[in-house]
């Protein structure tokens, strides 16, 4: 009996085709890729299929094994706020030049160390970018009202932390 199960066995193996048969890779006209066991035509070459490769995976972690987590050094500062103090929310100048000072306040202060800069938008466009500084003077600024924000940056320009938005308003009287 255990023969006769050898023979059948071996039979099957030596006998299947699926298990002999080749890969066949067409790419039609609209450039649709098929693969199949059976060319699509006589003059078709075989496909070989890259080898496939094993990549040993490290072994697991004991169990209770805590991980710290890796910042960078730029951020490692948490800014608590970003405050535009001057002009205050809200407020009005008038000035003939269009002359204001844009003042902010940071908590905690700007940290130097890690590269980070105040970069200070006005009405949704970068105006400057201050490494050292928190006050900015701007000149000719047109009549009506503006919004000002201010974001702090690492030093491969993402943002660390965005302000809120404040605005002002700015009179110019004419000459007459």
């Amino acid at each position: 009996m255990r023969l006769l199960a050898w023979i059948l066995l071996l039979s099957v193996i030596f006998s299947s085709d699926p298990l002999l048969a080749g890969l066949y890779k067409h790419v039609d006209k609209d450039g649709t890729v098929t693969y199949t066991d059976k060319p699509a035509s006589a003059k078709q070459e075989e496909f070989q299929p890259p080898e496939i490769s094993n990549i040993e995976t490290p072994p697991a972690p004991a169990p209770g094994t805590v991980f710290k987590r890796r910042e960078s050094a730029a951020h490692k500062t948490r800014y608590e706020a970003v405050t535009l103090i001057d002009p205050k929310h809200n407020s009005t100048i008038r000035d003939a030049q269009g002359k204001v000072t844009l003042q902010f306040s940071l908590t905690p202060p700007l940290d130097q160390a890690a590269g980070h800069k105040l970069v200070i938008f006005m009405d949704a466009k970068e105006l400057i970018s201050l490494d050292q500084s928190t006050s900015h003077t701007l000149s000719n600024v047109d009549r009506g009202t503006h919004v000002v924000y201010g974001e702090i940056h690492d030093p491969k320009g993402r943002v660390v932390t965005r302000g809120k938005q404040s605005s002002f308003h700015m009179k110019r009287q004419s000459a007459r």
